[in-house]
């Protein structure tokens, strides 16, 4: 029975490297696989290596693999920069025109003419990654109709003549290897699934959620990898009543945030953390003024502008501690789409219960990988606008001073009260105060919520077996590679407890912390933020870590073996 199979198609950007690859997962989408992807490429405005891969199953995937089955290779930079990639019983379509193989590679080679099949097509020599997905589909045996159908997808809004061309260059490849390499076939066999199933990013959960939540405005200045939840809300304003702002800059769009949450709109921000670093004062304001408002932080590796096009975990300190003062976030990082999407919801319903900032954090693994879910039951959503004060009365407070922390939130304009919202220290009314013992009251009872919020957030989930020689510790995306991994160790050594509010922690994480035999921190940064975080917070020491910080995501392979030398070493001891 097939387990997973990986696929990549890489070349020079500006030749449909993604639109390829993602034609290709579709057809597998069609034939009920399990899909994840995965994209490549620099920080340029025109050029550059671009790659498209995505390993696929008849089982539920958590991750891609990093080594391949099938390698298209469109150009000769492929195969310099990823034949390494390639298993040793691997597949290697190329243009023998184009690229030169190494002597020393023992892989299984089908040599297809790319540009001389589009130039004898009288096609674009774009097209030559159509002949190649041709090609592909010979091999994986899989019929060409299937190909046809993705292929009208992504081309019937061109014209007709696009997409007979397209066809006839798919027939073409597809030909060709069926004709001069029968024997070279990955057998694919049809998955048994066949509930409804959505492809979609992190990034794209996050923007259905937003809608499924109630919010009605959305502003952002673009910066990757954040960009296309803006493009998706854009493009479904009109449909869900939304408001979408594509601000001047990052400041702009935080303070806009802001105005619209005081005026009664549920409502985000997006950015990175380079556009973080610019809303940080702003974020303060939201907190003095007990404003609710959730920001979408989607890291890319730093300082500066870093590498904007790559992925890390390294914002973690940065957005605990931003902005001057002492006051209380949220800070949420989900693990994958599924996850994406239900702290989304959760993420808006906190940030009005609490009148607090809450940030949802992930980073461009996520926001730009496609991963096979379940529909969304959005039944189970449901919108908790805390204590909202419908008519508020002529002596209303809006800071009083409620055992609980939180006040009632009145709206500008509904009933007799006057609505203050004061950047300066304030009293329980709302005026400015430099009165010590009425300072430290309202900074108590801001402090206050946290004690009501702690009783209302999840413990940190444990997979696989609860008494595991060896517990890994993580958090965010690194969820993926680290459960793909549990499936090929599958033995009673070792389990995984995935963490994903981050601030303030859930009070049962030390207990679980705690209760593990040996502990290791698997992140993707290089400091250890996460580990540092357990340490001041629960007291707990974590020695073992594995830290990547060059841009890559961590894969199953890389943890299955690390682990597994972890593992002996112990068992040694």
């Amino acid at each position: 029975m097939l387990q997973h199979l990986s696929f990549k198609i890489a070349g020079e950007a500006g030749f449909g490297i993604k639109e390829a690859g993602l034609i290709f997962s579709r057809v597998l989408l069609n034939q009920n696989y399990f899909v994840f992807d995965y994209s490549e490429y620099p920080s340029l405005i025109r050029g550059g290596h671009n790659t498209y891969q995505a390993t696929f199953s008849n089982q539920k995937l958590d991750c891609f693999y990093s080594k391949l089955d099938l390698l298209i290779a469109l150009d000769q930079q492929t195969i310099d920069s990823d034949i390494d990639q390639l298993l040793p019983n691997g597949i290697l379509i190329f243009d023998p025109t184009v690229c030169k193989i190494p002597e020393s590679l023992h892989r299984k080679l089908v040599p297809v003419p790319l540009q001389e099949i589009v130039k004898q097509a009288q096609a674009p020599e774009i097209t030559k990654n159509t002949v190649a997905l041709g090609a592909a589909m010979a091999i994986i045996d899989l019929p060409l109709s299937a190909l046809f159908a993705s292929l009208s997808r992504s081309f019937e809004a061109k014209g007709e003549a696009v997409l007979r061309m397209n066809h006839l260059t798919a027939q073409e490849g597809f030909n060709f290897v069926k004709n001069n390499f029968p024997a070279i076939t990955i057998k694919t066999p049809p998955s048994e699934q066949t509930e409804p199933r959505l492809f979609l990013t992190a990034n794209d959960a996050m923007s259905l959620a937003a809608i499924a939540s109630g919010a009605k405005a959305y502003f952002a200045y673009p910066m990757t990898p954040a960009s296309s939840i803006l493009h998706n809300l854009a493009k479904m304003e009109r449909a869900a009543g939304m408001v979408v702002k594509q601000s001047e800059d990052e400041i702009a769009a935080i303070n806009q945030a802001i105005g619209a949450s005081f005026a009664g709109i549920r409502c985000a921000v997006g950015t990175s953390g380079g556009g973080f670093a610019l809303m940080v004062e702003a974020l303060g304001l939201a907190a003095i003024t007990e404003t609710p408002l959730v920001v979408f932080e989607v890291q890319r590796p730093g300082p500066a502008t870093g590498v904007p096009t790559w992925t890390g975990q390294a914002d973690l300190n940065f957005v605990r501690h931003s902005t001057p003062g002492d006051f209380l976030r949220i800070v949420v990082a989900p693990g994958d789409v599924e996850e994406a999407f239900h702290l989304t919801t959760k993420a808006f319903n906190l940030a009005d219960k609490y009148q607090i900032p809450v940030i949802v954090l992930t980073d461009k693994l996520l926001a730009e990988s496609r991963q096979t879910v379940t529909e969304f039951d959005h039944k189970k959503i449901n919108i908790d606008q805390g204590n909202l004060v419908k008519n508020s009365s002529e002596n209303y407070q809006r800071y009083a001073n409620d055992p609980s922390g939180i006040s009632p939130r009145a709206l500008p304009d509904f009933g007799q009260g006057l609505v203050k919202a004061n950047s300066d220290e304030h009293d329980f009314a709302g005026y400015s105060t430099e009165d010590a013992q009425k300072i430290e009251q309202i900074v108590n009872k801001r402090a206050r919520k946290v004690e009501l919020l702690k009783k209302e957030l999840p413990p940190p989930t444990i997979y696989g077996p609860q008494n595991a020689e060896l517990t890994i510790v993580s958090w965010g995306s690194t969820k993926l590679a680290v459960n793909q991994a549990l499936q090929k160790l599958k033995n009673d050594s070792v389990n995984h407890l995935h963490l994903t509010y981050l601030e303030p922690l859930p009070p049962q994480t030390k207990l679980r912390l705690e209760a593990a035999k040996n502990l290791v921190v698997i992140e993707g940064n290089q400091t250890g933020q996460l580990a540092s975080l357990l340490q001041e917070k629960t007291g707990v020491v974590i020695n073992d870590r594995i830290n990547k910080y060059n841009g890559r995501p961590f894969y199953p392979e890389e943890i299955e073996e690390k682990v597994s030398q972890m593992l002996k070493l112990k068992a040694q001891n």
